[in-house]
């Protein structure tokens, strides 16, 4: 059996200056994952701050961008908002990156609420939490800005039969690399039309931040 395995780990864009909106928007949503992660009592509150699809607002569409429901991820969110946030912000100044990110995060959002309540109305209370659709949104900037720029990836190669395991690293155009997260989120949606990830809010946040672009 074949398995190759793959994360980005960076770009090759320069970043000029210290990308203090990227921290800020980093820290408070490891933040807000560990006051509710560990401090009990606070589970209605959790649940209000979501989006849901059968009661939608423009307050929390944004607030639950900033909520998670485990340590995959958030980490996972934070290490793609990492690798993009930074060359964007250094670009477009903090001001301007935290109100367009803020406006990925409540459009990807509500696009996946609408999606889900055409398709499921019974799924009208389910949350719609996580800062992954404002992701991609700064992804679709990426995309259009900085598109000559290398995304570097590293990738484990198995072989389980053969007992062959291979650890190795490689640089992908970032047009191309996006190009195809975008149409695998498609692909995913496709099959998966209502599932745990929010594969609408993706498509939307990466649309919406190419043509601001």
């Amino acid at each position: 059996m074949y398995y190759f395995f793959y994360i980005p780990v960076g770009t090759e864009a320069r970043v000029r200056g210290t990308p203090w909106g990227t921290i800020a928007i980093a820290s408070l949503n490891a933040g807000i994952f560990l006051f509710f992660r560990f401090v009990p009592g606070f589970e209605p509150e959790f649940y209000r701050l979501t989006l849901q699809p059968g009661d939608p607002s423009i307050l929390t569409s944004i607030t639950s961008s900033f909520l998670h429901a485990g340590w995959i991820h958030l980490l996972s969110n934070l290490l793609y908002f990492g690798i993009f946030a930074p060359p964007i912000e250094s670009r477009i100044g903090t001001v301007r990156f935290l109100a367009t990110y803020l406006c990925f995060a409540g459009l990807a959002n509500l696009a996946q609420a609408g999606w889900m309540l055409a398709i499921r109305p019974d799924l009208a209370s389910m949350p719609i939490l996580g800062m992954s659709g404002a992701v991609a949104g700064v992804m679709g900037l990426f995309l259009v800005r900085l598109y000559f720029a290398r995304l570097k990836f590293a990738a484990v190669t198995l072989l389980y039969l053969q007992g062959f395991t291979r650890a190795s690293k490689f640089t992908l155009p970032a047009v191309i690399a996006i190009a195809l997260w975008f149409l695998l989120q498609g692909v995913y949606q496709l099959v998966q039309p209502v599932e745990g990830t929010a594969y609408v809010a993706h498509l939307t946040g990466l649309a919406t931040g190419a043509l601001l672009g």
